[in-house]
């Protein structure tokens, strides 16, 4: 009986949910399983498996459901900058978060308590962060090698690699949904590496012969991650477009091949291609990286092969390398630092034009305790995101020469820099090229996390010095071409800021928010508005007239105006 209804539901979803949008949820005694694109075979095995150990699954409901996307379409590479991200509507994306190895499947070693995958989100909001690393493993074995659920089912003691286990599959798509919900981008890591130091956990790999049926063998830890042996490519190969045929459609997630993989160049190459070639015949494409292998050549293989993004070493976290511009790049602590990073390696790295992300170690992972509190980088790789509310990150760039700090992201044009001071001090920055412009200034405090405003600064020194208004590690942000450092109705600083150009009115906001935003006369009548729920909108100018104008902005908080004038028109 239960397994006719099961049979019934999926038809169902098949039937009456076309496949860009979200599929029928089953739920199974309050637990939610999106049946998405599970084969119905797969589908029926795994139930029955799960029927079989627990008799209570007699009472099966379902029901229809559209989920909002908070992600604005995959990420992709930005047109105007080849090292930054961008969403669908073209804007720039900053990412940042924390991440640890058992956020996908179970480990027996580290599940003492198991990953609470909710609580995990919560944390990642309460800092503002927005991007994970998911992992997940190719074996299955005692201690460190205990990762379940498997990607594959067993057939006897051994596991069948033309089986896909439903139980991964299922759990990997509700939990990027669910990140997905929460607005963070999920780079799903497909394989772990096996570098010299951890050879070890292929004694349990689903593709070392003694644990399958089929007679695939890599026959050695860096074999089965080459194109020595076809059977083993193709098994791997075909657990990729298995991945992919089931997240496909979703917008907040990326790909990555390995991590810290051995010498593994051509093996990361093919399947890179492998999934560009796949997501071709599928509705959305997505970004893919490579991420740190042994024996690379840092500015080569990662700059310039198939991937569309790097994850690569750094050992110089407190002088990190500048991003080579042609990919964007993730800084991981689990690169440089091993473990656990400090806010002020955070910032080092974004004014190095990385995207800094933390990885919380297993053994001291706050997640062990049970605790899912954010750590102060945490917070700080979600004060970096908030930068991005008040800058344009697509028509910026390291620039070390324009501040004696040697840490400067300045914009081609000269019209915004952000400049890290550490350890504070005053400090001087190179203006020379923006003479005559009037800089709005704001001040970002490492110790307190407070944004705070400063004084107006005319552009034209080639030695402008300025001098935080607190001790410690400093932030400073320049923009000449920010109409207004608008405040909401709560009074705190910086919650939105307006930015003018020649085209439009853009606000990007601190975090979504439901807003309208409207441009007046000076006699009060409306000359174009819009409204929207998101972190940004814009309001097009472009065929206004030349004028003075008042810019109304709405927001739960209040309504800011401020008066701007437009030289240039219809």
């Amino acid at each position: 009986m239960c397994i006719s209804l099961i049979t019934m539901c999926y038809k169902l979803s098949r039937s009456l949910i076309p496949d860009n949008s979200e599929p029928i949820k089953l739920i199974m005694k309050k637990r939610t399983l999106h049946l998405s694109r599970i084969p119905l075979k797969e589908l029926l095995v795994w139930c029955n498996k799960k029927i079989v150990l627990h008799m209570g699954l007699v009472f099966l409901t379902f029901s229809i459901v559209q989920l909002n996307a908070q992600t604005n379409g995959p990420l992709k590479i930005h047109p105007n900058n080849a090292s930054c991200f961008a969403d669908a509507s073209g804007k720039a994306v900053i990412v940042g978060g924390t991440h640890t190895w058992n956020s996908l499947q179970d480990n027996g070693t580290w599940g003492n308590p198991i990953f609470n995958f909710d609580k995990y989100l919560t944390m990642l909001t309460s800092s503002n962060t927005n991007f994970i690393r998911m992992w997940s493993f190719q074996e299955n074995g005692p201690g460190d090698s205990d990762w379940y659920p498997t990607w594959y089912l067993k057939s006897g003691n051994k596991y069948d690699l033309t089986k896909f286990n439903p139980e991964f599959f299922i759990r990997l798509r509700n939990r990027c949904i669910a990140a997905r919900d929460k607005g963070i981008y999920v780079s799903l890591c497909l394989f772990w590496g096996y570098p010299t130091y951890a050879l070890d956990g292929y004694t349990y790999s689903y593709y070392n012969i003694n644990n399958n049926i089929n007679g695939v063998d890599g026959h050695s830890p860096l074999g089965s991650q080459s194109l020595d042996y076809p059977a083993c490519v193709t098994a791997e190969e075909n657990y990729i477009k298995r991945v992919i045929d089931e997240i496909n459609d979703l917008d907040n997630v990326m790909f990555e091949i390995a991590n810290e993989a051995g010498d593994t160049k051509a093996w990361q190459y093919h399947m890179v291609n492998v999934i560009h070639d796949y997501e071709k015949t599928k509705a959305k494409q997505h970004l893919v990286f490579i991420s740190a292998f042994q024996n690379s050549n840092q500015d080569v293989d990662f700059y310039q092969g198939p991937n569309d993004a790097a994850i690569p070493w750094d050992g110089t976290p407190d002088n990190p390398r500048i991003n080579p511009f042609t990919r964007p790049t993730i800084l991981d602590s689990d690169h440089t630092t091993a473990g656990n990073c400090t806010p002020l390696q955070a910032w080092k790295a974004f004014l190095r034009g990385m995207f800094p992300i933390q990885m919380d170690v297993p053994g001291a992972a706050l997640f062990e305790v049970g605790t899912y509190a954010p750590k102060a980088t945490d917070y700080a790789m979600g004060d970096i995101i908030r930068v991005g509310t008040k800058i344009d990150r697509s028509k910026m760039y390291p620039r070390n020469g324009s501040s004696n700090t040697s840490y400067c992201l300045k914009a081609e044009d000269g019209l915004s820099f952000v400049v890290l001071k550490p350890g504070g001090g005053s400090f001087t920055v190179d203006m020379n090229q923006s003479s005559g412009k009037v800089f709005k200034t704001e001040w970002y405090s490492l110790n307190s996390r407070t944004f705070t405003a400063g004084s107006d600064v005319t552009g034209g020194s080639s030695s402008q010095s300025f001098a935080p208004p607190f001790s410690g590690d400093a932030v400073l942000i320049l923009n000449s071409n920010v109409a207004c450092a608008a405040t909401a109705g709560n009074g705190s600083p910086g919650s939105f800021r307006l930015i003018r150009t020649s085209r439009d009115l853009h606000v990007a906001f601190e975090q979504p928010t439901s807003w309208r935003m409207s441009l007046h006369s000076l006699d009060g009548k409306e000359m174009i508005g819009a409204a929207g729920d998101s972190r940004s909108a814009a309001l097009p100018i472009g065929r206004i007239a030349k004028g003075t104008y008042i810019a109304r902005i709405r927001t739960a908080s209040g309504i800011v105006s401020e008066r701007i004038a437009i030289v240039a028109g219809k």
